[in-house]
């Protein structure tokens, strides 16, 4: 399997899969979301034992998709692949992949250790919302509606990321106890949905005044997964040298 089949696999130029799930969706639509999510995690943890340094500097750099195309591509292990997913065809995002690989790290290196406390930490570097104007400048010169769409959908996408990356920090350092024990259970089980429960109040209070926003497990226990461990990674003695 080379390198484009797998990224296409993976759908990793997408962020549409992290979009919640509706009541309206068929039990077998749930259940193939959650075998995806298990599918998923077992490549991650794959792909992080066999290049832990690479993943770390990922995660930890906060890297954005396009970025992990073009510097992490062997990142997408077509040998994990095959070990883990066989013949499934994986469609979630890249952002499911990222959290993905943060919820390994958290596994391999942080599990056994008790709830860190993350209060004298410093805020953590994200990247950049959109430059609107640059982006209304360069919509305002295409005229195809087509490709009008799919400017406006990328620079969404971004900000949606950027979004979720200041707001899963937050969530964290509110709960970062309850941020712990959802990454303790099991992927796509229902010891993760009750978990959750103790994050609401967070997810709730982080929210920009105004705002709304529809969640589904993978997005919560990414948006953990990534901050616990960048915020974990910023403290002198949270974990070995060996995995940073």
């Amino acid at each position: 399997m080379n390198r484009v089949q797998i990224l296409a696999l993976l759908g990793i130029f997408g962020f549409t899969s992290s979009c919640p799930a509706t009541a309206s969706e068929k039990k077998s639509d749930q259940k193939e979301i959650a075998a995806n999510r298990r599918i998923m995690a077992d490549f991650a943890h794959c792909v992080v034992d066999a290049q832990q340094k690479k993943a770390t500097e990922v995660i930890v750099g906060n890297i954005d998709n396009s970025t992990i195309l073009k510097r992490y591509g062997l990142l997408i292990d077509g040998d994990c692949l095959g070990k883990t997913a066989g013949s499934v065809k994986l469609t979630m995002g890249g952002d499911l992949f990222r959290y993905a690989l943060a919820d390994a790290l958290f596994q391999k290196n942080l599990a056994k250790q008790a709830p860190l406390d993350f209060i004298q930490v410093p805020k953590l570097a994200h990247i950049s919302f959109g430059d609107k104007a640059a982006f209304e400048a360069r919509l305002a010169k295409v005229t195809n509606k087509r490709k009008r769409d799919k400017i406006q959908y990328d620079f969404d996408q971004y900000n949606g990321t950027v979004y979720l990356s200041r707001y899963g920090e937050c969530v964290v350092r509110l709960k970062p106890v309850a941020a712990h024990n959802l990454l303790l259970t099991p992927v796509a089980s229902l010891d993760e949905a009750q978990a959750i429960g103790p994050l609401r109040p967070a997810l709730a209070e982080c929210l920009i005044p105004g705002r709304t926003v529809s969640f589904n497990a993978a997005m919560i226990r990414g948006i953990s997964a990534i901050n616990y461990v960048r915020l974990a990674m910023s403290m002198p003695f949270a974990v070995s040298e060996s995995a940073r």
